[in-house]
């Protein structure tokens, strides 16, 4: 089970070193985020089902290197985010910037920010039952969890 943090009244279900793959939801907007890696199928089921709740109107993949699913997770992914708004917060890494490119191509309207633009990535999530600032407050603190925590886990092996 993922550990949980508090930031500002949201529950933030962090990576830990079973996975890669953490999920927050912040009003009506469910992030899923995490480092490089295979997402494992325990994880991922549980951000579908979070996905899958009523009144998730905003779908966030927010990473450094890309999360790797395998095609049935794709296949379920894509399922779980239709009629959703899409933004992606990433790093320079271009596997994973070329991925939202393509699915682009193939008529998904994403809005595609870098971990320097969290303020432009709040206004494309438009949301409106969290503040902006806690929005950004919950970004902030993703991105110093996913930057830490694998550096922590190298550390510790």
């Amino acid at each position: 089970m993922p550990t949980q943090v508090d930031v500002r009244g949201y529950t933030l279900h962090v990576p830990d070193a079973d996975s890669n793959v953490g999920w927050a939801r912040v009003g009506e907007v469910f992030i899923l985020f995490g480092w490089a890696g295979k997402a494992p199928e325990d994880r991922m089921d549980q951000v579908f089902e979070g996905l899958e709740q009523a009144g998730v109107k905003t779908a966030v993949g927010a990473s450094i290197g890309a999360i790797r699913l395998t095609s049935v997770q794709r296949k379920r992914l894509s399922e779980c985010i239709k009629g959703k708004r899409l933004v992606t917060v990433l790093d320079h890494n271009p596997i994973a910037r070329g991925i939202v490119t393509a699915l682009g191509w193939f008529g998904l309207k994403i809005e595609m920010t870098h971990w320097n633009q969290l303020d432009k990535a709040v206004a494309a999530m438009g949301p409106e039952q969290a503040s902006p600032q806690d929005v950004l407050a919950v970004l902030e603190t993703i991105q110093s969890a996913i930057i830490e925590i694998p550096k922590n886990l190298a550390a510790a092996s």
